[in-house]
């Protein structure tokens, strides 16, 4: 048995949404896969169709692609205070359990002056070219998002922030966890 994969375009989800509604439908699981190989004309695998009733589920049921985004729980947070302040209500599951920062805003704007900090160092100065530093940025992935190593990216800039104190390693919690450290 061949099966081929689907590409998921905006024509597929358009008609898989139209025959949802035209069967009175719910995005349910079984009716997304119902509705997939009614609207499909190739056959696909059980994997594939998972994989596409994912995707559909994302798509047609709360925030799509930005699902994965608004689920992170300090996004959910500036999501529900930028709602509040736009009087929007809650969008999504997501943002619905986000805690406004409330406690961040005055009810009276504080207009005091302030004095502006000047750099100590000179904002159009460079790094050197050449170093131990320099030769290990060179072997980082800068070009692309999320590419770099992570570990040799934290020590390099260790390194060149703290000198030679010891570099404490990667250190990873919960917002649980952070909390109760306090």
């Amino acid at each position: 048995m061949n099966t081929v994969p689907i590409a998921m375009t905006d024509a597929v989800i358009e008609r898989v949404q139209r025959r949802l509604v035209d069967d009175g439908a719910e995005p349910t699981p079984t009716a997304l896969a119902r509705a997939l190989r009614a609207e499909s004309t190739v056959l696909v695998s059980d994997a594939e169709m998972l994989r596409l009733i994912r995707m559909l589920q994302r798509e047609l049921v709360g925030a799509g692609p930005l699902a994965e985004l608004l689920a992170d729980p300090n996004t959910t947070d500036v999501v529900a205070t930028i709602e509040d302040i736009l009087g929007l209500g809650r969008m999504s599951q997501f943002d619905h359990y986000g805690r406004p920062l409330r406690e961040i805003w005055e009810a009276t704007p504080d207009l005091t002056p302030y004095t502006a900090i000047r750099p100590s160092v000179p904002l159009d100065e460079k790094n050197p070219r050449r170093g131990a530093l320099a030769e290990a940025s060179k072997m980082l992935v800068l070009d692309k998002v999320d590419m770099a190593d992570e570990e040799l990216f934290n020590r390099i800039l260790w390194k060149s922030i703290k000198g030679d104190a010891p570099f404490p390693g990667t250190k990873r919690m919960s917002a649980l966890e952070a909390k109760i450290a306090q």
